[in-house]
């Protein structure tokens, strides 16, 4: 039984090899087709740009008037200057203070439907309750140092403090350091310092 087997497999073994000459031999003795490129899209004339530009800027005869367009432009810019002179001319500023201390107003963060906070470097924390006509400073923050500010989503009033790069001078040091990240949860009547944050 065991030569049985072993002859089939070696009969059908040789079926397949056989087979497979033959089919190589056939396609061998086929004519392949004829290669033929594909056929590529007519690349653009190097004056379609030229042509679309004196087709939406040109006359009927496709002629641009480019002496007349550069005085178009000039009028345009003009009148664009007079209007927005005319829109800073009818502006009035009017300070809103505070002006009883110094300080260089680096942050405002709005609340409800009225309220700011505004805080400046070495001027300290402000809070306004009336769209900024009047200000009252929180003297229960730790610090005038003031950098930056955010309210979170929940209530929470966030304080960043120090500007170490500007000093008085301007020119960068020390002179503003800050007293690191502080959180109050009660409208500014209360500070904790935010953990890790320290002294910078």
């Amino acid at each position: 039984m065991m030569l049985n087997s072993t002859l089939r497999s070696v009969a059908a073994g040789t079926a397949i090899f056989g087979l497979s000459v033959m089919g190589w031999f056939t396609l061998s003795n086929q004519e392949s087709e004829a290669y033929s490129p594909r056929l590529e899209e007519k690349a653009a004339e190097p004056n379609g740009a030229l042509e679309i530009r004196q087709a939406l800027l040109g006359d009927e005869n496709g002629v641009v008037d480019y002496a007349g367009l550069a005085e178009l432009r000039q009028k345009v810019e003009k009148k664009a200057k007079r209007d927005l002179a005319a829109k800073a001319s009818s502006l009035s500023w009017h300070e809103l203070g505070p002006d009883n201390i110094g300080g260089r107003t680096r942050a405002i963060e709005p609340f409800g439907a009225n309220g700011l906070y505004a805080g400046s470097v070495s001027g300290g924390l402000w809070k306004s309750m009336n769209r900024g006509d009047n200000w009252t400073q929180i003297t229960t923050f730790p610090s005038l140092m003031v950098g930056s500010i955010a309210l979170a989503g929940n209530g929470d009033l966030y304080v960043g403090t120090g500007t170490a790069w500007e000093g008085a001078s301007g020119e960068g040091d020390s002179g503003f350091r800050g007293e690191g990240i502080w959180r109050s949860t009660d409208a500014g009547a209360s500070w904790e310092q935010v953990s890790g944050s320290g002294s910078f």
